[in-house]
C-alpha cells in the first residue's frame, strides 16, 4: 500500500512537471523573453524592443521638459517679483493694428464689452458703447456742426460741440465784406446759440485781422470791418457756452 502511494505520487509530480514545463515553453515562445546585463528583451508581434532603451529615452524626454519649465518658472517669478518700466504690445505687419485690451464683463462672452485698440498709428480709440468716464464724469462724444453762409462758399468746417461749449472753426471762400457796416457771414444752427453775444476771431489767409467778428443770440455771425474786403477767404475761430 505504501508502495502505492509513492507510485502515484511520483506519476503526479511527474504529470505536473510536464505541465509546468509546457507553460513555460508557451510564454517563452510567445514573449520570447531574455535577461542579461540588466537588459530585457522581448519579442512581440514579430517586432523586437529594448524596454530598458525606451524607458531610458522617455526618462530623457521628461527631465528635458522638467528643465525648461523650471527654467520658465524662474523667469516667471522674476517678471512678477519685479517693476516692469512698461507694457509693450506688437502684433503682425498685416493685423491692421498696434493692439488693444478687450474687457469682458461679468464674464461676457461677446467679443469684447469695451475696448481700448490703437487703430492707426499713434491713434487710440476707446470703444465704450455705455460710456467713456474719468473720475466718475462721463466725457460725451463731439457732435459737428456746419455753419450756414451767407457770402462765398464753405471751404473749410471743423466746428463742434461737447455738452455746453462750442467751438467755431471755419473757413469762408470768396467772401464779400462790406466797409464800415456789420457784415452776417453765417447763421449757426439752433442747437449752438449762445446765450448771450460771442465774440470770435477772424483772419484771412494771410493770418492778418480784417475786422471784428462776433456771434448773436440768434446764431448769426457777423463781421465789422473798416475797410471791407472781397472775395477773400476768412476763418472764423471761437469758443462760447451755449
Amino acid at each position: 500500500m505504501k508502495n502505492i502511494k509513492k507510485t502515484i505520487h511520483n506519476y503526479f509530480v511527474f504529470i505536473l512537471g510536464i505541465i509546468f514545463a509546457s507553460c513555460i515553453t508557451a510564454l517563452a515562445e510567445t514573449c520570447n523573453t531574455t535577461v542579461s546585463s540588466n537588459n530585457v528583451s522581448y519579442t512581440n508581434v514579430g517586432t523586437t524592443q529594448n524596454a530598458n532603451a525606451a524607458i531610458a529615452a522617455l526618462t530623457t524626454k521628461i527631465n528635458s521638459l522638467d528643465s525648461r519649465m523650471t527654467a520658465a518658472t524662474n523667469t516667471l517669478n522674476g517678471k512678477l517679483s519685479s517693476t516692469p518700466s512698461g507694457v509693450e504690445f506688437g502684433t503682425g505687419s498685416t493685423s491692421g493694428h498696434g493692439g488693444y485690451i478687450d474687457f469682458h464683463f461679468n464674464g461676457s462672452g461677446d467679443d469684447y464689452t469695451s475696448r481700448i485698440i490703437e487703430t492707426k498709428s499713434g491713434v487710440i480709440d476707446f470703444k465704450a458703447p455705455s460710456g467713456l468716464k474719468i473720475n466718475g464724469y462721463t466725457l460725451t462724444s463731439p457732435t459737428k456742426f456746419t455753419p450756414t453762409i451767407s457770402t462765398g462758399s464753405l471751404l473749410i468746417n471743423s466746428s463742434f460741440y461737447i455738452g455746453a461749449t462750442v467751438h467755431l472753426s471755419f473757413t469762408i471762400s470768396g467772401a464779400t465784406i462790406s466797409t464800415n457796416t456789420t457784415t452776417v457771414v453765417a447763421t449757426l444752427p439752433s442747437s449752438v446759440l449762445p446765450g448771450a453775444v460771442a465774440s470770435c476771431a477772424v483772419g484771412n489767409k494771410n493770418s492778418s485781422n480784417v475786422g471784428n467778428c462776433w456771434v448773436r443770440a440768434n446764431g448769426q455771425v457777423c463781421i465789422l470791418s473798416v475797410n471791407g474786403s472781397s472775395g477773400q477767404d476768412i476763418t472764423i475761430t471761437g469758443d462760447y457756452l451755449r
